[in-house]
């Protein structure tokens, strides 16, 4: 484990592909904040994968716009429903498990808050709901590709 990956996890709005390298990626709710692990993607996704599709699909709905974050970043919160709350504190506990480092650890476990990131062309309404049935693991910093996202991988949640 001596090369260190930056990543996030990812619940689906809008979908991506595995593979595929965004500047901005599409409308999506971070379940994790960024985080650095010695493991390769195929590694970290093969350790998580039974936990995360073993889980049920999660509604998102948005019931606030509001600024987040030192760069105050306009975002569409969540409702943090019981489920939601579970399935971060469940791949939170994981991944500390794994010794993993968080970039932000304010932002992750008891701080964390559910929000769908707006873009320009994009968000999800006040009262609006989604049902998210994907969750993606997206590398960060990924040498060569500065300030853009990869995605490494796919979990399709339980139905």
């Amino acid at each position: 484990m001596t090369n260190r990956h930056c990543y996030l996890f990812a619940l689906e709005v809008k979908p991506m592909e595995i593979g595929g390298i965004y500047s901005d990626l599409p409308l999506h709710c971070t379940l994790m904040h960024r985080f650095w692990s010695g493991f390769s993607p195929d590694i970290l996704a093969d350790k998580i994968r039974n936990t995360l599709e073993s889980t049920p699909q999660v509604l998102l709905t948005a019931h606030e716009h509001l600024l987040l974050g030192p760069k105050q970043v306009a975002v569409s919160e969540l409702v943090f429903t019981a489920e939601l709350k579970k399935l971060h504190m469940q791949l939170f506990e994981l991944l500390n498990d794994f010794g993993v480092e968080y970039t932000a650890p304010e932002w992750v476990g008891d701080g964390y808050r559910a929000h769908i990131t707006e873009r320009k062309d994009a968000s999800l309404p006040v009262g609006d709901e989604h049902l998210s049935k994907t969750i993606y693991l997206i590398e960060v910093e990924v040498p060569g590709h500065d300030h853009e996202r990869l995605v490494r991988a796919k979990f399709t949640l339980s139905s």
